[in-house]
């Protein structure tokens, strides 16, 4: 999209989130200074909606669009509509990369017990090996440490941490795509909640979307279930609904606006929990394998009175 047209449609919504309606707003953009001396005017045939099909941007809009491009791209509201979804998917795109900058803690995590797994191969193990040469008898735990469990449980751990990132990657392209993550991930307790809140906001989105360019033709939740029949049932309710009873009221600005308001904040809290979360199990997980092999090396000790 022309950056100046951009301009004005982010105008545009501005003056109507202060209140306007969708035809003062337009009116007001067209007059403005700026779209005179750049010879715009923004008008029913909106080239961003159509871009919104053919480049993929927004893949959860799809059975959307398949049965309503061509009443969507005639309606005047379209532009200013695309504009907010738009805005709605960088939302979801940013708090998803507060979360996703985890993956590094858990990269680092992994490093940091590869060289401990390493350092104590080499330098620590072979001297425990001399110390209870003589012993004749050693603790199962022990012996798992001094054997190959070590190794074991590094690869373990790789393994953990390799799909903890597929999954991460997995849904960082999920989200960019704005497409709805894979069901799947509602079976793990730590993307659970990550699922379900994007959910939350990619539905408020789209209905929004429909409201803002169908608003005298709401498609019946009867429809949506035909479009998303993927979707938890309740949350794809709770959607329509409060889509449908606002423009009834006429209360639709301010609703939808409290609604993002809300979801924004209940995102943004949900990803700082997250970050804690998996940043307190990679920090327990280290603790309990140098724990692991302290106590595997020096239990032999304590032991020392009973194998005399």
């Amino acid at each position: 999209m022309n950056a100046n047209i951009a301009l004005l449609n982010q105008q545009m919504i501005t003056l109507i989130e202060q209140g306007d309606s969708s035809e003062q707003a337009l009116d007001k953009v067209n007059q403005s200074h700026f779209a005179k001396e750049h010879n715009i005017r923004l008008n029913q045939n909106t080239e961003a909606v159509i871009e919104l099909n053919q480049n993929k941007r927004y893949t959860a809009l799809g059975p959307v669009l398949q049965e309503n491009l061509a009443s969507i791209t005639q309606d005047r509201n379209a532009v200013a509509a695309e504009n907010i979804l738009a805005q709605q998917k960088q939302l979801i795109i940013a708090g998803w990369k507060t979360f996703h900058n985890s993956s590094l803690a858990n990269l680092f995590y992994l490093v940091l017990l590869t060289l401990l797994a390493i350092f104590f191969r080499v330098f620590i193990a072979p001297s425990f090996e001399l110390l209870y040469a003589d012993f004749g008898y050693l603790p199962a735990i022990t012996q798992f440490v001094l054997g190959n469990g070590g190794l074991f449980m590094l690869i373990g751990l790789w393994l953990i941490g390799t799909s903890y990132l597929i999954i991460l990657l997995s849904l960082s392209s999920a989200v960019n795509r704005f497409q709805f993550p894979p069901r799947l991930l509602t079976m793990l307790p730590l993307f659970k909640q990550f699922k379900q809140q994007i959910d939350k906001i990619m539905l408020q989105a789209i209905t929004e979307f429909v409201g803002r360019t169908t608003q005298h033709r709401f498609p019946p939740l009867s429809t949506w279930q035909q479009w998303y029949p993927e979707q938890d049932a309740k949350l794809l309710l709770e959607a329509h609904q409060l889509t449908a009873l606002s423009l009834e009221l006429n209360s639709f600005e301010a609703t939808m606006r409290k609604q993002k308001e809300l979801l924004t904040d209940q995102y943004i809290m949900l990803s700082t929990n997250a970050i804690k979360s998996a940043t307190l199990l990679l920090s327990i997980l280290l603790g309990i394998s140098i724990a692991v092999i302290v106590f595997a090396m020096y239990t032999p000790i304590f032991n020392l009175g009973s194998i005399i």
